[in-house]
């Protein structure tokens, strides 16, 4: 059964009972870290569909690493690459292997390197005292199944 579930931390005007994802995730929609890493970003799952949105601490990400089912990917954009179309916030696999910011799955975190910074780097420091892999856009779409993702240089 898959845990990421479209609307599972609630979506807004949706009514959705995000109570099930606060019991397992320790958050849900909405969210506010005065530790955040990722500020208001949009959840999705690997199929793209919209799981909810808010701030990121390293505590909730390492959170996820842990409660994730395996096979499952916790995809993370960032708040200026959220689809923006009313009623419609799920995401293509394609837009997901453009825009993603960080992945999470099961005991792992990764931080897509969309613009080169850290080319050659196995990891990354992040702040707050976590360490995420690094992943090439290119091979992330390859997770996803998408045969191609171009860098999008300067987004």
């Amino acid at each position: 059964m898959a845990q990421l579930t479209r609307g599972m931390f609630g979506m807004g005007d949706v009514r959705v009972d995000a109570r099930v994802a606060r019991a397992l995730f320790g958050f849900s929609s909405g969210h506010c870290s005065h530790q955040d890493l990722i500020h208001n970003g949009g959840w999705h799952n690997k199929a793209g569909e919209w799981l909810g949105w808010g701030d990121l601490s390293p505590a909730d990400l390492r959170r996820v690493m842990e409660v994730l089912e395996e096979g499952e990917m916790f995809v993370v954009l960032y708040e200026s690459d959220r689809p923006r179309v009313k009623g419609q916030p799920d995401a293509t696999p394609t837009y997901l292997a453009e825009k993603a910011a960080y992945v999470v799955v099961k005991g792992d975190l990764y931080y897509v390197d969309r613009h080169g910074y850290s080319t050659g780097k196995e990891t990354v420091d992040m702040l707050y005292g976590i360490t995420a892999k690094v992943l090439a856009p290119e091979t992330f779409a390859q997770m996803l199944g998408v045969t191609s993702a171009a860098a999008t240089p300067g987004v």
